[in-house]
């Protein structure tokens, strides 16, 4: 039975990790999570020209020298601007390192600026933890959050153990569940 029910986990663990969609509404900002390839920019750039927002925050300085992060939300910013997207409605989170910090950052963000709702981009495996993540952090702030996920070309949720990059992703996110829910 143990075999068994290893086994069905291992075929759903890709689809375990996406949550269900939800309808997105017009927000007054959109959150474009860093750690990506460019899915994730292009995903806030549909949601941006569909109109559900007119500001869009990059996150997402993990890691590298200080002298380097900036480069990495530069790239994106330049994505973004060269897409028609005017320079004054991007904004940079410099100060996050993680997803939780990320959330965190934006829930202050959004209080200072009295936002109520904000749409949080990040590829499909990522979001069963940045619900629960951004669920804790937002809880009784009175700001409502949404997720929509990217659309990388590396992802299949059936077949997840079909690339390395997928299967990299999917065994960091279980590891970063069981890290997040032991440490906060």
């Amino acid at each position: 039975m143990l075999l068994i029910a290893g086994i069905a986990f291992f075929i759903k663990a890709g689809s375990l990790l996406t949550v269900p969609k939800s309808a997105t509404k017009p927000a007054d900002l959109i959150v474009i999570l860093g750690g990506e390839t460019g899915a994730r920019s292009i995903r806030g750039l549909e949601l941006y020209r569909e109109g559900l927002s007119s500001q869009i925050l990059l996150t997402g300085i993990e890691y590298g020298e200080l002298q380097t992060q900036q480069s990495y939300l530069d790239w994106r910013a330049q994505f973004l601007i060269s897409s028609g997207v005017p320079k004054g409605r991007i904004l940079f989170d410099l100060r996050a390192r993680n997803s939780w910090e990320e959330a965190e950052n934006t829930l202050e963000l959004m209080k200072h600026k009295g936002w109520h709702r904000v749409i949080v981009v990040s590829d499909p495996p990522h979001l069963r933890r940045l619900d629960w993540v951004w669920g804790k952090i937002f809880k009784d702030s009175g700001i409502e959050y949404s997720l929509s996920a990217s659309h990388p070309s590396w992802w299949d949720e059936k077949k997840w153990w079909s690339n390395e990059m997928s299967m990299k992703f999917v065994t960091m996110e279980y590891l970063k569940i069981g890290y997040y829910v032991l440490k906060y």
